[in-house]
């Protein structure tokens, strides 16, 4: 008898699923696909056993183990033999007032290319989400954003299948590749 194992292709944990360690929350929620393309939701109680030791209880009804680790501020998700460890972001700012559909961090990591929806594709320093330029011609919404290796090139799609590939030097569109 043959056995099939579905590996989840993405996994999603809610942004601020630290804070449930912290008394402000008692859960958090955890979306998964697999490559059959169905999507799982699960929340994820958080039960504490020893403040002091940063001692808890994870339960989700018996769906994967759950286990945190503090000092990296990672969660480790396991199911058989496969293990997903998701880390908590080190800092967070606000920068859209809209859905974000995409981020591209710069090689370096002090941009960030944020795509939104309507077309929406802003510039912005990564540390403090200030904006350092918008950069505008897209025409439906922005899914990709992905950083050239010199930093200085972002290349962004958008739903109606268009690629752009942008100077953040200047804000140009220096090329537009359409059906891709």
């Amino acid at each position: 008898m043959s056995r099939t194992i579905i590996t989840p292709t993405m996994m999603t944990v809610q942004h601020d699923w630290l804070a449930s360690f912290h008394k402000s929350a008692d859960s958090f929620w955890v979306s998964s696909r697999g490559s059959e393309g169905q999507t799982k939701n699960w929340d994820v109680s958080v039960t504490p056993q020893s403040f002091d030791d940063n001692i808890y209880s994870l339960s989700n009804n018996g769906k994967f183990d759950c286990t945190v680790d503090f000092p990296s501020k990672a969660l480790e998700f396991k199911k058989e033999n496969i293990s997903t460890k998701i880390y908590a972001p080190v800092t967070s700012c606000v920068t859209a007032k809209k859905s974000i559909r995409a981020i591209g961090l710069s090689p370096e990591g002090g941009l960030a290319a944020i795509g939104g929806v309507e077309g929406n594709l802003s510039v912005v320093d990564s540390s403090d989400g200030s904006s350092m330029r918008n950069l505008e011609g897209h025409k439906g919404d922005v899914s990709v954003s992905i950083f050239f290796p010199s930093g200085q090139v972002v290349l962004s799609g958008d739903m109606d299948w268009r690629l752009k590939i942008w100077s953040i030097i200047t804000g140009e569109c220096a090329a537009t590749l359409v059906s891709h």
